[in-house]
């Protein structure tokens, strides 16, 4: 048996129905085949208001009568069988405007040829069966079919002037079946999410590991890993850097142009007469980002240091994301302000002049609604440092308050003055963040190495240091890149080794950044095998694709006490046990039927991961406790301690080098072969997994909904029932939480039933 959930799901909008349907499973009875979408009549408890399904179902509706009214206009749409119930219909100026036919899409340089603006609005398809294509693909080798890939072609009534009556287009199924999902299109792999450090946690930890030059110029799963770590840390050092004053040059070059600015291409960070920048100086340099007056400020920073010969000079680097977060958690008025309120930044010299006002903190909008609107209610409970976009830091370069509003224009005296005093008390708490020193992390770099950081978010700073004599002296050459550049070289990598690194089994990462996303997607529980894991989640035996967050494959074998497949018992084999009650001839084998040896590509941020039955009851056992908890308590937030994660990790880490197991897929499983060494299992993983399901709330970081009363869920102190015949508060009398009894209520009532 394989069950597939999407944890996204059972997070947000059907814990409930989740549970239930994993008991069900477990209990041996029979479930419902659930489809994608919440119905009113499905009983799923939910999460969200009662008003977003209400809104939910009649979008659902209005959707219904919308392919009715399609079916009925085929001079507008063109009706395609995908392969998903009935036919899926599209607009003839959309299908038209995907042609990447030579005449339409130039093979070279794969621009288009046409313009859509000259396309017909009366154009329409005439669209052929669905063929099947040979398919030789890995997949398809898997699959063991060569006939699974799909294709539609059309001709044109009434096309663009110039193409004749041969224009043919030819488009994939799978495409179409892309656009036919209610979710946007996914072009690429989804990106893991930015992830928070603290100093300690950047010098213990071996991902923070530098890269060396080398292997950085010439290999792109070296550079996927650079631009990887920009993307979650953003701050990452390279090592063995040639002495040249191109060498920077040559760094930022592997992933795109360098941006030019009016300090050139490149430049030097040195103390010299008269200079334009602080920065040019032996001074004392506080935390900032760089050229916050421009109106497309660099993405990335790269500083090489060609010589460091002088006393002082260290440099300093912080998360600007972290101190947001704490701000969000412990002074959350001042996260609003500095979300809300802009600032100018300028640099001010008499060969240049740039100004643009920022927000401190700028929010990006998510898939809830745009939190940059939500977000300016203090009592939010959206949990908003997860959607900081950027942070606007540079103290040297900040434009007197009175040029802070839009373009520089100066707002009424009282406005300003009452905008000036909100914004000053903000921006000292998020100040006093950003100079924790938890969070600082100090390096005295050396010649040959190049600190990379992202400059929208590490605020880097340097310690004063003394200007040495001619080749002496503290050399950096330093460079910028702009985002899209990066982003692009970011996303063609991620396609290529998202797909091509199994070699790890870490899905949870993925799955936890998956139970953060919001959706309305429902649990979707499977009884019978996939067919084939695909780029966007599962294809059923019925030949439908099922779009996924996270497929997880549920071998029913309780493993959190015990080996998968136990090879000796009392000294004994049992090996020849597992092929009498096992027709599968690997794990793999237990998640799909049909392709027992097909490795299933679960690296860390792979949408697919094998677990247990029994682990994952445990593990929505224990969101269901969490998200309890949040309810009764009224709690805003719960985040874990950082301190507490370290630990737990530490702890996790070392019972994990005293414990020593073989795999599920060593040879004496795959074949039988009992001459593999034995599994050794020591109680304490028992003990310690048990313990770990039980949440341990002092290890969090709690906000409630009332701050000042922790305890305010309690009400007034007792019960507040409801009058069955209508909506009155049977303990009215006792007045409102936080007041005093009215005690003259009390005592006219004292003699009644009620009292």
């Amino acid at each position: 048996m394989s069950t597939y959930y999407s944890p996204s799901a059972v997070f947000q909008s059907g814990v409930g129905d989740a549970v239930d349907r994993a008991e069900n499973v477990l209990n041996g009875k029979p479930n419902r085949e659930a489809t994608a979408q919440p119905s009113a009549s499905a009983g799923v408890r939910s999460l969200f208001p009662p008003q977003e399904h209400a809104e939910h179902e009649a979008r659902r509706r209005r959707d219904q009568a919308t392919r009715e009214r399609q079916e009925q206009s085929p001079h507008l749409y063109a009706g395609i069988d995908i392969g998903a119930g009935p036919k899926t219909y599209f607009s003839h100026l959309l299908l038209r405007d995907m042609c990447d036919c030579p005449q339409c899409v130039d093979t070279s340089t794969k621009q288009k040829l046409f313009s859509t603006v000259d396309v017909p609005a009366d154009i329409q398809a005439i669209v052929r069966p669905v063929e099947s294509v040979e398919d030789d693909s890995p997949l398809a080798m898997i699959r063991g079919s060569t006939n699974a890939a799909g294709i539609v072609r059309m001709t044109w009534k009434d096309d663009i002037p110039g193409y004749g009556p041969d224009h043919e287009t030819t488009i994939e199924i799978k495409t179409l079946r892309r656009l036919a999902r209610e979710t946007n299109p996914i072009v690429t792999p989804p990106l893991p999410p930015h992830s928070f450090w603290s100093a300690q946690r950047y010098k213990d930890s071996d991902l923070f590991d530098p890269v060396a030059y080398g292997a950085y110029m010439s290999d792109d799963a070296a550079l996927y890993k650079v631009l990887l770590m920009l993307r979650t840390h953003g701050l990452l050092f390279l090592t063995g850097v040639p002495e040249s004053e191109d060498s920077v040059s040559k760094i930022v070059e592997r992933i795109g142009p360098l941006k030019t600015t009016f300090y050139g291409s490149t430049w030097d960070v040195r103390s010299v007469p008269q200079a334009k920048n602080v920065a040019y100086t032996a001074q004392d340099l506080g935390f900032h980002m760089d050229l916050m007056y421009m109106q497309q400020p660099p993405h990335l920073q790269f500083l090489h240091c060609i010589r460091s010969s002088s006393a002082g000079g260290a440099s300093l680097f912080t998360d600007s994301f972290r101190a947001a977060g704490e701000l969000w958690r412990t002074g959350r008025k001042a996260f609003v302000e500095l979300s809300k309120l802009p600032i100018g930044f300028h640099y001010n010299h008499p060969d240049n002049y740039y100004h643009q006002s920022r927000k401190v903190i700028e929010l990006s909008p998510t898939g809830l609604g745009n939190l940059e609107e939500s977000v300016q209610e203090p009592e939010s409970e959206l949990y908003n440092e997860r959607w900081v976009r950027h942070v606007s830091w540079a103290p040297p370069f900040q434009a007197p308050l009175s040029e802070s509003g839009p373009n520089a224009t100066v707002a009424k005296l009282n406005n300003l003055n009452y905008n000036v005093r909100r914004w000053h008390a903000a921006a000292q708490k998020f100040n006093t963040l950003i100079h924790d020193p938890e969070g600082i992390y100090e390096r005295m770099m050396k010649p040959g190495e190049c600190v990379i950081f992202d400059n929208r978010r590490i605020l880097h700073a340097r310690r004063a240091f003394e200007v040495g004599d001619e080749g002496k002296e503290r050399w950096l050459r330093g460079a910028y890149m702009d985002e899209d550049p990066y982003k692009s070289k970011l996303q063609v990598l991620h396609k290529e080794f998202y797909k091509a690194d199994s070699s790890g089994s870490n899905g949870w990462l993925f799955m936890v950044w998956s139970l953060l996303q919001p959706t309305l997607l429902q649990t979707t529980v499977f009884s019978k095998p996939p067919h084939l894991l695909t780029n966007n989640g599962i294809l059923d035996p019925d030949g439908f694709e099922h779009d996924l967050d996270m497929a997880l494959a549920a071998t029913g074998y309780d493993q959190s006490h015990m080996p998968r497949f136990l090879k000796l018992v009392n000294g004994n084999s049992v090996t020849a046990f597992w092929s009498k009650v096992m027709s599968p001839s690997s794990i793999h084998g237990v998640m799909s039927e049909r392709h027992a040896e097909h490795r299933l590509p679960t690296d860390r941020y792979r949408k697919a991961t094998t677990i247990s039955l029994s682990a994952f009851r445990s593990l929505i056992g224990y969101i269901v406790k969490a998200i309890w908890k949040m309810q009764v308590d009224r709690i805003m937030s719960i985040t874990t301690e950082d301190r507490a994660a370290e630990h737990y990790v530490r702890q996790a880490n070392s019972f994990l080098k005293r414990t020593a197991v073989t795999g599920p897929c060593v040879a004496w499983y795959r074949g039988y072969d009992d001459t593999a060494p034995s599994a050794l299992w020591p109680v304490a993983r028992s003990i310690f997994l048990r313990v770990s399901e039980t949440l341990r709330f002092e290890a969090f970081d709690i906000v409630y909904e009332i701050d000042e009363d922790m305890f305010a869920y309690f009400e007034n102190g007792w019960t507040l029932e409801d009058d069955a015949k209508s909506d009155l508060d049977k303990t009215w009398y006792m007045g409102k939480p936080g007041c005093d009894v009215d005690l003259s209520v009390i005592e006219t009532l004292k003699d009644t039933d009620t009292a």
